[in-house]
């Protein structure tokens, strides 16, 4: 994903206005850190972006239109990963099951290598076969971070 742009995206909720006209664009090499009061917008913008909810404005990735007043490209389609504030893995799957899910949306040729390189680098190895009841909070996040990598979002 070379650049996104999020262009007077407005969020109400009835007839309160949560967030209006929010504008910003983001490069590849850049970072961003949306910051403000609990109950501002924040998770409701990133769920706009990942095509969880859709609200007025337009949502432009790469020159693509993904949102505006007549489009809504779904979230299934969207070359991105998400992370709950919650993890909301699978409660009856195992972490290896949990991971396996992001696998999905890629080719088999790419699965060993990426498996290797997240479960490696998140250190999940030996959670692999535990239920997401007997993790911590923080191996949960962990867990929920590799499903997220391993669909290989742009």
């Amino acid at each position: 994903m070379n650049a996104l742009e999020v262009i007077d995206l407005c969020i109400r909720y009835d007839n309160v206005t949560a967030v209006s006209n929010a504008s910003f664009k983001l490069t590849s090499d850049q970072y961003c850190c949306l910051l403000g009061p609990s109950g501002c917008g924040k998770t409701t913008i990133l769920r706009c972006i990942a095509g969880l909810t859709q609200l007025e404005g337009k949502l432009v990735v790469d020159g693509k239109s993904w949102q505006n007043s007549s489009k809504f490209l779904p979230t299934h389609r969207r070359p991105i990963g998400y992370v709950f504030q919650d993890a909301n893995l699978f409660p009856h799957l195992s972490v290896r099951r949990n991971l396996e899910y992001g696998l999905k949306r890629i080719q088999n040729t790419q699965k060993t290598k990426l498996w290797e390189e997240i479960t490696e680098m998140l250190g999940l190895e030996a959670l692999l076969y535990r239920k997401p009841s007997g993790l911590s909070g923080g191996e949960k996040q962990r867990v929920a971070i590799g499903r997220a990598l391993l669909s290989a979002p742009e």
